[in-house]
């Protein structure tokens, strides 16, 4: 077949043909044991950064399963319930999942957020060369069409329901508003994980507790920092280990508009940020100048204080002037160009890795 296939090719050219056909009856039954081999990769490379006793329970978990699972099949095997050769194939296409999940994901994200921050370095200096011009809005509902028809205006009509009801509607539109910070405040906190683990014994919570999260340092540093608060806090409530890091925070701004009118009147919204906005809201200071654009929400439609969802943020007078644009993070946040690179990236590495015994010659 090497011989058929080279037709005028060189000597050299040959050799690497019949390389790669004695190379592809070597390799083809080596993708099989690859497949199994990529989630135990994959998950050896997440356990580097973590503790010693961990690294130690991990690796006697992942040891074990093999033989665990030889056993069981073997065991169903000759019982006869169940064909030996369609369990493997089920395991081995379910482990080829998971290790690409694994494996792929954090590569896609670090990609992303690559490409967002470039994004927001580019915002920031053609802010800065514009010193700090507010944004045209992308919708044509302004903040004094809002307050005309769903606020104070609109109550001296009528009332605040028939306003309400009227301004319904409006649930889910795109505004993109500016204004000056007034108050922030955290109004949720969930930890969906230390919710969970306390629904077991507390022996077994404390100890997942210590394999998951983070231990609480035994002596706390001196001084009145941030960090020596929090390990006095937690040394107070006892605990060996906390799960902090995986909370997730939920920050409302209240900011207050200005109206263009001359007899306008200032009125409050309030921003609902999630916590992908968590470290820029928190440096927020009263009196700050922000641009913000996000969804207004059912609740408080017509009010006296409007919610809004916050998709995308920016300083234009602030306390802190090296913060920079943040936008919350889409399905697709990169161009169709840059995803279809990163595929062909992807490709060629994975066609290299599996094709490289074969057409290579050294």
């Amino acid at each position: 077949i090497a011989v058929l296939s080279a037709e005028s090719a060189t000597k050299f050219g040959l050799l690497r043909a019949a390389f790669s056909i004695v190379g592809l009856g070597f390799c083809v039954p080596l993708i099989g044991v690859l497949l199994l081999l990529l989630p135990a990769l994959a998950i050896l490379k997440t356990l580097t950064s973590t503790t010693l006793l961990v690294k130690a329970a991990s690796s006697s978990f992942v040891a074990a399963l093999p033989f665990a699972l030889s056993w069981w099949i073997a065991k169903l095997h000759r019982r006869g319930t169940v064909h030996a050769g369609r369990l493997v194939l089920a395991l081995q296409l379910i482990c080829s999942v998971v290790a690409m999940v694994m494996l792929i994901y954090p590569v896609s994200n670090s990609t992303l957020s690559s490409i967002s921050y470039l994004q927001e370095e580019q915002h920031a200096s053609a802010t800065k060369e514009s010193t700090h011009n507010i944004p045209e809005p992308e919708s044509g509902l302004t903040w004094d069409m809002y307050h005309q028809h769903c606020h104070q205006p609109a109550w001296e009509q009528s009332s605040v329901a028939v306003t309400q009801l009227s301004c319904s509607p409006l649930s889910g539109t795109s505004v993109s508003w500016n204004g000056y910070v007034t108050s922030v405040e955290v109004t949720k906190i969930s930890n969906p994980l230390a919710s969970g683990l306390q629904l077991f014994p507390s022996l077994l919570s404390s100890t997942l507790a210590c394999l998951i999260g983070e231990q609480v340092p035994l002596v706390c540093p001196e001084g009145r920092s941030t960090e020596a608060g929090q390990c006095r806090l937690h040394h107070l409530t006892g605990r060996k280990c906390h799960l902090d890091s995986w909370a997730n925070v939920e920050v409302t701004l209240s900011v207050k508009m200005k109206s263009k009118r001359m007899w306008g009147t200032d009125a409050q919204v309030r921003v609902v940020a999630e916590h992908f906005f968590k470290n820029f809201t928190a440096v927020l200071q009263p009196q700050d100048r922000i641009w913000f654009k996000g969804e207004l929400l059912a609740d408080g439609l017509g009010g006296p204080a409007p919610k809004i969802s916050l998709q995308q943020i920016d300083c234009l007078d602030c306390h802190k002037s090296d913060l920079l644009m943040m936008r919350k993070p889409g399905l697709l946040i990169a161009s169709v160009t840059t995803l279809i690179d990163v595929g062909q990236l992807a490709l060629q590495s994975f066609i290299g890795f599996v094709l490289g015994p074969m057409i290579r010659f050294t």
